[in-house]
């Protein structure tokens, strides 16, 4: 009967997956050509299925009407799950050290522009727009470079244009700040900054010896964004070269420099990193910690892990139990449609039909929404065979 659901189980969450932005269909050259053809970038959201920003993305904003109209207007929109093999060979052409990364190709397959993290509705409208703006010009400035410039203000420009790109400016960027003893003038606290990618390198180094100079140009919460964001970088290599080390190495540089933010990165990258490798044990352990952690009216991080776990442990009945129990209490209290819904599920799961019958029953009664409601009907037809 475990087997029976999976089908349903594995649809939860995409009843909405139609509304906003509409996603391409095919594979990544069809998507050039028609973007060489109609003139468009092309967006890319570049995704793994156990990344919460990822998924909280999915749901929260790309299903938004003036995020759809923007974007389905102004770009050819692909959304490339990195785990399949059309996702790992799109990284090997565009390598990414966090998710989701959301990249603007043009039509020749060149970067244009590319974020990092998980983005609000207006940042996402603001990012196309930066995008639409951007002119592709890392390679004028490695003619340059190959010339034998090597200005400041060259290297500034090489280096960030190189990572808009979606390129490696390591090797730029460390050449000229070993060539410099002092680092102390604009430019090349800039490139220090700029460069600062991933939290397991000299630059990150520098950026902490640096931070007081910095500060004479930019916020605290400048710095600490930059830092934070190297460090997720170095929680993805962690999770793709499955090395928990590295992880670690990230959780601690988090405590010493920014430890406002040490709680929330730990348990969030522990459980993208267990969830990603499928590790149920260490999974339930971490999302334990964490919901207790969280304000007990705050349903979301409940229903966020309960749905992981329907999504990915589902054969498990030690996670399957343990994620009825959790939602129980969410819908012991008012709660919406898809909450009854998601309970209903763990419920049949868990072999409880009568129980998952009535809760999908009120489930139907409490949502207004009609593919909602569909999939409901489905769920209980299936139940009733």
């Amino acid at each position: 009967m475990r087997i029976l659901f999976c089908t349903i189980i594995l649809s939860i969450g995409h009843f909405l997956s139609a509304q906003g932005i509409e996603f391409f269909e095919g594979q990544f050259n069809d998507a050039l050509q028609k973007a060489r053809t109609e003139n468009k970038l092309i967006f890319v959201d570049a995704y793994a299925d156990w990344c919460g920003p990822c998924k909280r993305m999915a749901k929260l904003v790309f299903t938004q009407e003036v995020v759809g109209n923007y974007y389905n207007e102004n770009f050819i929109n692909v959304k490339m799950n990195v785990e399949t093999p059309q996702g790992k060979s799109f990284r090997k052409e565009y390598p990414l050290s966090s998710l989701p990364t959301l990249f603007f190709i043009n039509g020749d397959g060149e970067v244009v522009h590319k974020a990092v993290g998980g983005k609000s509705e207006d940042q996402l409208i603001n990012l196309g727009n930066v995008a639409k703006s951007k002119i592709n010009t890392y390679k004028e400035f490695a003619l340059q470079y190959e010339e034998g410039k090597r200005d400041p203000e060259l290297i500034l420009n090489y280096v960030v244009a190189l990572i808009q790109s979606n390129k490696s400016a390591h090797k730029i960027a460390n050449e000229y700040l070993r060539k410099n003893e002092t680092l102390n003038d604009e430019t090349s606290l800039r490139i220090i900054k700029e460069a600062c990618v991933d939290s397991d390198s000299r630059i990150f180094n520098l950026l902490v010896d640096k931070k007081s100079e910095l500060l004479n140009f930019y916020t605290k919460e400048e710095i600490e964004e930059v830092m934070l964001n190297a460090c997720h970088s170095t929680s993805q290599k962690a999770i793709d070269f499955q090395v928990y080390d590295l992880q670690e190495q990230a959780k601690e540089t988090v405590a010493k420099y920014i430890p406002t933010a040490k709680d929330t990165f730990s348990f969030q990258t522990d459980m993208d990193y267990f969830l990603a490798l499928k590790d149920v044990d260490n999974y339930l352990s971490i999302s334990q910690k964490y919901l207790s952690s969280k304000n007990k009216k705050d349903i979301i991080p409940t229903i966020e892990v309960a749905e992981n776990i329907m999504q990915f442990f589902y054969r498990s009945n030690k996670a399957t139990k343990t994620a009825e129990k959790w939602v129980s209490k969410v819908v012991s209290t008012k709660s919406e449609g898809s909450h009854q819904f998601l309970y209903s599920q763990l419920l049949a799961q868990n072999q409880k039909t009568k129980e998952a019958v009535k809760y999908a029953k009120l489930a139907m009664e409490q949502t207004q929404d009609k593919k909602l409601k569909s999939k409901i009907e489905q769920f209980l037809t299936t139940l009733k065979s």
